[in-house]
């Protein structure tokens, strides 16, 4: 889990990560509403040099980084959040799954959709919570996620990196500092 906490240190204030299987990168590209045009002239960056200087001075705008990652296509967003809108979530979950985490200030959520259907959707900080364990919705997340290998304490401790260590456990996925790394395609969202 240090891996998956570490590689996202650089975007504590802000960011929605998603992450979709069974569909194209053009398709999610579609899905966001964003300019399918810049994949004709992709332009590779990086996590750090988007968060370093990338959006505060950008002149285009606002931006997903996207690429193929082990069979599922990541976008990362750090001034928008489209990928956590359930209508977008659901249409590209049609031949897959897709996994978001939005994360920010108010705390981390995460929503996760097989076949276009939303099967989980919750605040990462309750599922640690010990004085809602009684509630059933927090019993069967804590069940699900326990299932795929992150344990209740673990939400209790980080619950940031516990969805990210979830992430990790879904898509099959090291989210460590290299994979942040690696180059990514920028796409424009429309103003």
């Amino acid at each position: 889990m240090d891996a998956a906490r570490d590689s996202w240190a650089q975007l504590d204030e802000f960011m929605c990560a998603t992450w979709i299987s069974g569909t194209t990168v053009e398709e999610v590209v579609q899905a966001f509403n964003a300019r399918s045009e810049d994949l004709a002239h992709p332009r590779a960056v990086t996590v750090q040099d988007e968060v370093e200087d990338g959006f505060a001075s950008d002149l285009v705008g606002e931006r997903l980084l996207i690429r193929e990652v082990a069979g599922w296509v990541a976008v990362l967003e750090v001034r928008s959040s489209r990928g956590a809108n359930d209508a977008v979530l659901t249409a590209l979950s049609q031949g897959g799954q897709a996994l978001n985490i939005l994360s920010g200030e108010r705390g981390t959520y995460l929503t996760y959709a097989v076949q276009g259907r939303i099967t989980h959707d919750f605040d990462a900080d309750d599922v640690g919570e010990d004085d809602l364990a009684d509630d059933p919705s927090v019993r069967e997340i804590r069940e699900w996620a326990t299932g795929l290998g992150v344990e209740v304490h673990e939400w209790t401790e980080h619950p940031r990196g516990a969805a990210f260590y979830l992430a990790e456990a879904i898509t099959g996925t090291e989210l460590d500092d290299s994979w942040a790394a690696g180059e990514w395609v920028g796409v424009r969202l429309p103003g």
